[in-house]
């Protein structure tokens, strides 16, 4: 059983780039964090800090995307598993600096019943999908619901804890209802859809380490992504001295080979 290091105090900051030194984005499957967390969260004296910094950081982005607004409405989708309660806890911490927090639970289990019951702060209101829509069949269709009103223009932006609403984050497919996020606050490491085309519905992704940057080191990543700035660093500006073929650069690809 290997040691694990204590995480330095306070919310770390958002981490949106990949050190210099390896130029990559490293991308992992949900499950490989997951994996990756669970030393941390199983030690004797796990005390619920990784949650409580994601919570944290979840409101620091929601309330940087609200420009300053006071008293914002602000819907919370819950679903299950840790992201439903990293949720649940940010949205406490809205409340409590004034805003009108509703929330739509799309798994109604008795633990996420409880936990928002006892932590979603005074004033927020549990919605019942069923309900809210006379023409909702079940919680199923509430997505579809915002999606269209997403695409009229008429929702707000929209923060993503983790993974965008209807994306498979081992995957990195998308399924319909989804919804796009304006920006994406994901936690340890990147994770998938980000390096691939459906990386559009993550928005802009935020990085937040949790204190444990050292996680994922032993976990072999699903993609390594160049980025464009990135490459745009490793490429020669050309002078009198440079030869054309020095601009070439090798493209991997996992494209099945054509017939000549």
């Amino acid at each position: 059983r290997r040691a694990i290091p204590t995480p330095h105090k306070g919310t770390p900051k958002a981490r949106t780039v990949p050190p210099k030194e390896t130029a990559m984005k490293l991308i992992y499957t949900a499950s490989q964090v997951r994996e990756a967390e669970k030393p941390y969260i199983e030690a004797a004296d796990y005390d619920g800090y990784l949650m409580q910094r994601a919570a944290d950081a979840v409101a620091a982005e929601a309330q940087d995307l609200l420009h300053g607004k006071e008293n914002a409405k602000i819907l919370l989708l819950i679903g299950p598993g840790n992201n439903g309660a990293d949720t649940i806890y940010a949205g406490a911490r809205l409340s409590a600096k004034g805003h009108r927090v509703d929330a739509v639970i799309f798994d109604p289990s008795e633990k996420n019943l409880e936990l928002i019951a006892r932590e979603g702060g005074e004033g927020t209101r549990v919605l019942d999908p069923e309900h809210t829509h006379e023409q909702l069949a079940g919680a199923g269709e509430y997505l579809g619901v915002l999606r269209a009103a997403q695409l009229d223009g008429k929702l707000g932006a929209v923060l993503a804890v983790d993974t965008p609403s209807g994306v498979d984050n081992n995957r990195g497919t998308v399924h319909e209802p989804s919804l796009r996020a304006d920006r994406t606050v994901t936690f340890i490491g990147h994770k998938l859809p980000a390096g691939t085309s459906h990386s559009v519905h993550s928005g802009d992704i935020k990085l937040y380490d949790l204190g444990v940057p050292e996680a994922l080191d032993a976990h072999k990543p699903a993609l390594r992504v160049l980025d464009r700035e990135d490459y745009r660093e490793l490429i020669e500006i050309p002078d009198e001295h440079s030869h054309k073929y020095w601009a070439c650069s090798p493209v991997a690809s996992n494209t099945p080979a054509q017939p000549s």
